[in-house]
């Protein structure tokens, strides 16, 4: 069911915010066991839905704590708790093939970003066209909306730091909006960020835009993945800067290969999924060319490959998680 927020539920929920905080990690030098471990995924799911290839994926830890959760985008949205190999299904796509029947437009999710203070999951919906908001707190259900509607197929998503802004990006149209939390219909106000030229190499323009990354000085790193490279585009900027990639389609350490997913650490050195090069590539800030920090290049489902990441995130002990989409799995790779 596709259920549209009421402003008056919008209203209530958007005004009780309070600035929220995020912890960033300092990961230049650091480097992560070879072999990665197995904390999600179930290979006697199918391969040939895209609805059961794990995509986006959000930890939801803070650095006093223990165990590890985390959210998946695998099937629906899927819930893991550390040592919990199977996760539970919190947001289910299960009517995608009711949907198919009676020739609707299908759910299909794609990434996902966390406001851990309200306890909020925010899930882009690149098949309904909406970002889909999820409490994990009882008490939030009848304060949130439960969906955003967009006119147009939302792709990456990321929340400010401060949790006011909200982020998307729109891959066919070739353009970041960035979404004021605090307006009771925050839709309405999409403000582009990024791109908006048409798609194109320039630098101005994007061509297949998928997750992006919003540091402290609201500066917008993003997985321009048909270019092959990642932009940064400053606060107010009218165009981006290459600041990784954008040497062409290929397997050097100057090259990406339609890149999925990007973060960058406090120091502004750049964590990127490499994806049709199956790996996972670190580049320095100002660097002309990346090392390679897992994965070994070559397709498979070996511990030491990742085959074809699309999203990647760190816990609070600056382990690496990398969410798979060959092989329906989630590993884990221990910082050294």
């Amino acid at each position: 069911m596709n259920i549209v927020p009421s402003e008056i539920v919008e209203e209530k929920y958007f005004e009780q915010r309070q600035v929220r905080y995020n912890t960033e990690l300092r990961l230049p030098y650091i480097w992560w066991q070879t072999y990665g471990r197995t904390v999600a995924g179930d290979k006697k799911r199918r391969h040939d839905r895209d609805d059961e290839r794990p995509a986006g994926i959000c930890i939801d830890q803070n650095e006093n704590e223990d165990t590890t959760i985390f959210y998946v985008i695998d099937n629906g949205v899927r819930k893991y708790v550390e040592g919990d190999q199977q996760g539970e299904i919190i947001l289910d796509s299960a009517r995608r093939d009711e949907e198919n029947e009676r020739g609707q437009s299908q759910t299909n999710f794609s990434y996902i970003t966390m406001d851990r203070e309200d306890g909020v999951l925010f899930v882009s919906d690149t098949g309904k066209n909406q970002i889909q908001l999820l409490s994990l707190k009882s008490n939030n259900t009848n304060t949130i909306p439960q969906s955003i509607q967009l006119d147009y197929c939302p792709m990456g998503i990321f929340l400010s730091k401060e949790g006011d802004y909200l982020y998307v990006s729109d891959f066919d149209g070739g353009r970041i909006l960035r979404y004021d939390r605090a307006h009771k219909n925050v839709a309405e106000k999409g403000k582009v960020v990024a791109g908006g030229n048409g798609k194109g190499s320039n630098l101005n323009q994007l061509h297949g835009p998928m997750q992006i990354y919003v540091d402290y000085e609201e500066s917008i790193y993003i997985a321009d993945s048909l270019n092959h490279r990642i932009m940064k585009w400053v606060k107010n900027g009218l165009e981006g800067e290459v600041v990784a990639g954008g040497n062409g389609r290929g397997y050097d350490e100057n090259q990406l290969n339609t890149p999925n997913s990007v973060f960058v650490d406090r120091d502004g050195t750049i964590f990127i999924t490499d994806t049709q090069n199956d790996r996972i590539v670190r580049w320095s800030k100002g660097g002309k060319s990346g090392s390679v920090i897992e994965g070994a290049g070559v397709w498979g489902s070996q511990p030491i490959q990742v085959s074809c990441p699309t999203d990647l995130a760190f816990d609070s002990n600056g382990s690496l998680y990398v969410s798979e989409g060959d092989h329906s799995r989630v590993q884990m790779f221990y910082a050294d």
